[in-house]
């Protein structure tokens, strides 16, 4: 080596002549001439056969607006779980559209179509995926052929968080990390019969702080370059991406990304993108996806949705002396008994749903009912209808989103609407940010990060001046250790007051602590009393699906919008949460463990007496809890 070919000297030649290429490119485009291959892409030193050039793209940080190829449409199949579905991102003043609004800005020099037949209620209205939350890769694959058959010519696959959650619930075909390439595998195959003209970016999956899934997760990121190594060697356009170095900084939960970590992830794919040798992209096969935006644009009714699994269904062929017990056990006089049964009995599937395209955004061609009110110009994420006013009319709602202040504004029908209160329909301050604020039976609780309370009653009267609200911090809840979203207020056993109720995200299984206020302890625990549906706690709502006052638990199919019930059936107010259970009816008192063990639990749960000894009292209630809870049980007062 001479003195002047030093590392030092090559370095700066190659800076050099990078700035000169830059400027020759800016140039030659300022002109409309061709762009000139870019000497860093793996597309300047074209793959002459399989195997060879880059195994894995690394996260370059390319400016956006690049064009990836000039006069080649971009139809992109966005494949995978939560993160692709963009769970969260619609919190905290979000979007709603995940990364895909980053990526479509990103990718502005190009005609870009999002494929796939999902979408969600984001502000894109072509925002269009194939991702399920809380989903596995085996799920994945069972779900993708229809979006498939829309013949995209670039797929994202970000894939495998859920196969390494420590829960067997969700990681349902195990969390073995070799396990899960295999199947990541097996898609990808699926992915290129179906689309030998696609390109194939395959993610080295996010990183996650949870320490149960970390190492698990490394492991499966390590076997991603090989699963691809695989394909290419068999002539297959699928590509490694590695997603490793994905801020630690931007989930919000260890998982999925914050707002702008959502971007983050958008640029991540852009970036990947621009690095695909040109000639791999091709023109996609087909006409773009049909998107009706006539009165069918919801596509119809979905004939092939899956009804929850729960339990024998009711309703069949029975024995004389049962039909004499349910005879025995019927309405008479307006009198209803309630025995041992579970409170929950199937209803089966209700309603078939508005089909699997729907994506709840109006689509001219409707046949409009008729306007009910003018619109206020406000977010519709945080305006609800309640009874404010106790008229019995719904009042219209809104919760500012940063600081969860109330306005609302009187049903006065059939005369004009009015503003409630005297200082500009505003009736309250706010607690908290309106994604941390639950309006129950009109009163206004402000949700802490741990699921306590903050509550406030409704004062409201409308020949009273405010304050409307008036705090009822004996009435608070200390938390369960739960986040709020999956905390919300039922009358469950329909005594009139608001419960306390935990539906789970992970599997929708339901704990409720029944409203005692103004007695203490506020709130009594009744351990579990749903099993759940395996589906997640955000399909789950509760709504009066007869006439009999009681909350019903009801599933929601977040593909079709097809719904299954089950009927809260106990009129007499006592919590019967399943069949052969003998619980202690609310409030039922004891000093030991001992007065409680005539009662029972359903399995997993366990009875004791549990004393606060608060003012040292030494009298307390009989309670149903997980065993792992029965330790802090006192921290749920």
């Amino acid at each position: 080596m001479d003195e002047f070919s030093t590392p030092q000297i090559l370095l700066h030649q190659i800076i050099a002549n990078l700035v000169i290429y830059r400027m020759v490119e800016r140039n030659d485009l300022a002109h409309g001439d061709p762009d000139i291959p870019e000497l860093r892409t793996i597309d300047a030193c074209p793959i002459s056969s399989p195997g060879e050039g880059v195994d894995i793209l690394h996260y370059g940080n390319s400016a956006p607006g690049v064009r990836v190829k000039p006069g080649t449409e971009l139809r992109i199949l966005c494949v995978g779980d939560s993160i692709t579905v963009g769970f969260l991102s619609d919190k905290n003043g979000g979007d709603g559209n995940g990364y895909r609004l980053e990526l479509r800005n990103d990718l502005s020099s190009d005609k870009v179509d999002f494929a796939g037949t999902e979408t969600s209620d984001g502000s894109m209205s072509d925002g269009y995926f194939a991702a399920w939350s809380g989903k596995t890769i085996k799920y994945i694959a069972d779900h993708v052929g229809s979006s498939l058959e829309k013949r995209p010519n670039i797929i994202l696959l970000h894939a495998g968080t859920n196969d390494m959650n420590p829960n067997s619930a969700i990681s349902t075909e195990g969390n073995d990390p070799q396990g899960a390439a295999n199947r990541l595998g097996d898609l990808v195959d699926q992915m290129a019969a179906h689309c030998p003209d696609a390109i194939i970016l395959v993610a080295m999956i996010v990183n996650t702080c949870d320490p149960n899934q970390s190492q698990r997760t490394k492991e499966y990121q390590a076997l991603v370059p090989g699963v691809v190594r695989q394909r290419r060697d068999l002539g297959l356009h699928v590509i490694a991406v590695n997603f490793t170095s994905f801020p630690t900084s931007l989930p919000q939960d260890c998982i999925h990304p914050t707002n702008d970590g959502y971007k983050k992830f958008g640029d991540y794919w852009y970036d990947f993108i621009t690095q695909i040798p040109k000639d791999w992209i091709k023109d996609p096969v087909g006409n773009d996806p049909a998107r009706d935006e006539g009165a069918s644009a919801n596509g119809g009714i979905d004939t092939n949705i899956p009804l929850p699994n729960w339990g024998t269904s009711p309703v069949q062929s029975t024995s004389p002396a049962d039909v004499k017990q349910a005879f025995d056990l019927a309405p008479k006089h307006n009198d209803t008994q309630c025995n041992a049964t579970p409170i929950f009995h199937a209803t089966g599937q209700i309603a078939l749903g508005v089909g699997h395209n729907g994506d709840w955004k109006f689509h001219k061609n409707w046949t409009a009912a008729g306007k009910l009110a003018d619109g206020l110009g406000l977010d519709p994420r945080y305006v609800s209808l309640h009874d404010m006013n106790g008229d019995g009319k719904a009042d219209y709602i809104s919760l500012n989103p940063q600081t969860g202040e109330i306005k609302c504004w009187l049903h006065n029908l059939p005369n004009p609407w009015s503003p409630a209160g005297t200082n500009n329909s505003i009736i309250g301050a706010g607690a908290g940010p309106a994604d941390t604020v639950y309006i129950a039976r009109d009163d206004y609780i402000y949700l802490h990060p741990n699921g306590g309370t903050t509550i406030y009653r409704n004062m409201y009267r409308r020949d009273k001046p405010g304050p409307y609200y008036l705090a009822l911090p004996e009435a608070d809840a200390s938390g369960i250790h739960q986040r709020p979203e999956e905390i919300s207020f039922h009358d469950i056993n329909h005594d009139g007051k608001a419960d306390y109720v935990w539906t789970s995200a992970i599997d929708s299984s339901v704990y409720v602590w029944l409203n005692n206020y103004p007695n203490l302890p506020a709130w009594l625990p009744q351990g579990k009393i749903v099993v759940g549906v395996g589906t997640s706690g955000a399909n789950i709502k509760w709504g009066e699906l007869t006439s009999s006052g009681f909350p019903d638990y009801v599933a929601l199919s977040p593909v079709s919008g097809a719904f299954a019930g089950w009927l809260n059936i106990c009129p007499d107010g006592q919590s019967s949460p399943g069949p052969g259970l003998h619980l202690p009816p609310p409030g039922t008192t004891c000093t030991e463990d001992n007065d409680c063990s005539k009662y029972n639990c359903e399995t997993g749960l366990h009875i004791g007496c549990f004393v606060n000894g608060i003012g040292g009292n030494k009298e307390g209630t009989c309670e149903c809890l997980p065993a792992e809870d029965q330790a802090r049980k006192a921290k749920f007062m």
